[in-house]
C-alpha cells in the first residue's frame, strides 16, 4: 500500500478552489494512492475543517477492506462515514424584544411576557447580544450604561439578562455572551462592569475574574442576589 504520508503531503495546504482539479486528478488514478487522496479531499470539502485523525482511521479502514472497490464504491462509502459538520455559533446584535424568547423560560419561567421587560432597555445607550445556533436564537445579554453607587468610576456598565436555553447550556455559550458584553464594554472605553448575579452563577462569574462585593440580598419572586463586580 502507498504510504499515508505522501498521500497526505499531496492533499494538504489545498485551497478551496482547487479541490475539483485535484479530485479530478486523483479519480484518474484507480489505486490506492488515488482512492485515499479522493477521500481526504471530500473530508476537507464536506466538514471545511484540517486533517485529523479520524481521517486517517477511515480511510486506511476503507483501503484495508476494499482495496479492490472502483470510485464509485468508495464515493459511497465516504458519504456514510463522514461525520456531521460542525455546529456554528455566531454572536449578533438584537433587539429588547427579541431577547423574550430567551428570558422569559430561563430567567422568568412561569410568568407573564411582561415581567421579561427591563428598565432602560429600550435607551440609545443599552445594546442587546444574541448567541445563535444557525438560525435559533439560544441565549442572549444586555448592556447598560449604568452606575452603581458602590464604585466611583464614570464609565460603569451593567450586564442583565444573561441566559442560555436549558438545553444549549454547558456547551459554552454564556462565555462567549460574558465575553463579547466586555469587548463591546472596552470598546466603549468602560471602566468597571458589574451586575447582580443570582446565587447559583456566582462560580461561574468567579472563573470569569469577577468579585462578590458586600452581602446576599433578595429581588421580590427571583430569589438571592450578589453584586459582582470587575475593574477594566
Amino acid at each position: 500500500m502507498e504510504n499515508w504520508g505522501e498521500a497526505k503531503q499531496k492533499t494538504r495546504n489545498i485551497s478551496v478552489s482547487g479541490f475539483s482539479r485535484a479530485e479530478d486528478e486523483a479519480r484518474t488514478r484507480d489505486n490506492q494512492l488515488g482512492r485515499l487522496e479522493l477521500y481526504q479531499l471530500s473530508y476537507f470539502r464536506y466538514c471545511g475543517c484540517k486533517y485529523t485523525q479520524h481521517l486517517m482511521l477511515y480511510a486506511n479502514f476503507f483501503l484495508k477492506k476494499f482495496h479492490t472497490a472502483t470510485i464509485g464504491t468508495f464515493k459511497i462509502f465516504t458519504l456514510n462515514l463522514l461525520p456531521n459538520k460542525k455546529i456554528m455559533h455566531t454572536l449578533k446584535q438584537i433587539t429588547s424584544q427579541d431577547t423574550f424568547i430567551v428570558r422569559q423560560p430561563v430567567l422568568r419561567p412561569g410568568r407573564g411576557i411582561e415581567t421579561c421587560v427591563f428598565d432602560g432597555d429600550d435607551l440609545p445607550t443599552t445594546i442587546h447580544f444574541g448567541i445563535f445556533d444557525n438560525d435559533d436564537l439560544v441565549g442572549v445579554i444586555s448592556v447598560f450604561e449604568v452606575a452603581h453607587p458602590n464604585f466611583t468610576e464614570d464609565m460603569q456598565f451593567q450586564i442583565r439578562g444573561m441566559a442560555v436555553l436549558e438545553n444549549q447550556q454547558k456547551k459554552g455559550l454564556g462565555d462567549k455572551l460574558v465575553q463579547h458584553a466586555e469587548d463591546y464594554i472596552n470598546q466603549m472605553h468602560g471602566e468597571r462592569i458589574w451586575f447582580n448575579a443570582r446565587e447559583v452563577a456566582v462560580g461561574f462569574y468567579q472563573k470569569m475574574g469577577y468579585k462578590v462585593i458586600g452581602e446576599a440580598f433578595n429581588i421580590p419572586d427571583v430569589g438571592p442576589h450578589y453584586v459582582m463586580h470587575k475593574k477594566l
